[in-house]
């Protein structure tokens, strides 16, 4: 139904248009199905792993001129990835224990 949304396509062959909707069910372009078939794949195979905890997700993002000695020196990313999770250690400390 294009009235909820759609993709334009292009084929690069002969350059026909046409548009794919967002309820597709498996075109795998769909933002609306492509989220749903995601946790159903992955809550089976996730549920008997991960403890029923409340779990919280870091992200380090590193600056793009640190990003290749990062990738190509194993002393730089393991010293730097002893300093992200010694920060992380700290966050989770009550601030009591920050001393």
């Amino acid at each position: 139904m294009l009235a909820h949304g759609f993709a334009r396509a292009r084929c690069v062959q002969c350059g026909h248009d046409f548009l794919i909707a967002w309820s597709c069910k498996g075109r795998g372009v769909c933002p609306a199905c492509n989220p749903r078939r995601m946790v159903e794949t992955a809550a089976p195979l996730a549920d008997p792993i991960l403890p029923r905890l409340p779990v919280r997700q870091w992200v380090l993002s590193v600056p793009k001129r640190l990003r290749d000695p990062l990738e190509h020196d194993p002393a730089i990313e393991t010293l730097a990835l002893g300093i992200f999770l010694s920060v992380v250690d700290y966050a989770h400390r009550s601030p009591r224990d920050r001393s």
